[in-house]
């Protein structure tokens, strides 16, 4: 774990006694799709989307690739996850999603998964 986030995560307790993490609802993997040149597309793969979560809200789906996220191009998991820890609750991300050969703008707010110290 990221020292920043450690002290992200201890502030949280500190002050709120819970940790808020922010929450899409989303499962997702590499994208390990190739093109007609046998090169690796990017982005990664949407495979679960969970009922009633901010993804769901926003029109998110299966099999759906998020290639961007904040303007910031995204190849894998790990980005993903990156960019979604420096994100707040409640925030505004904007997600470029491929569907089908079309590229999607998509806005949505993650909402807190809150783990309590109790």
């Amino acid at each position: 774990m990221p020292i920043n986030t450690a002290l992200k995560i201890a502030q949280q307790l500190v002050t709120k006694g819970k940790v808020e993490h922010p929450y899409l609802g989303i499962e997702i993997k590499p994208n390990n799709n190739h093109n007609f040149f046998g090169i690796r597309e990017r982005g990664v793969l949407i495979v679960k989307v969970i009922p009633d979560s901010p993804a769901d809200k926003a029109g998110l789906r299966v099999k759906d690739t998020i290639q961007e996220i904040n303007n910031q191009p995204i190849n894998t998991v790990d980005e993903v996850l990156r960019l979604l820890e420096k994100s707040n609750v409640g925030s505004n991300l904007q997600m470029q999603v491929q569907r089908k050969g079309q590229t999607w703008q998509v806005a949505l707010r993650p909402s807190p998964l809150t783990v309590a110290t109790e």
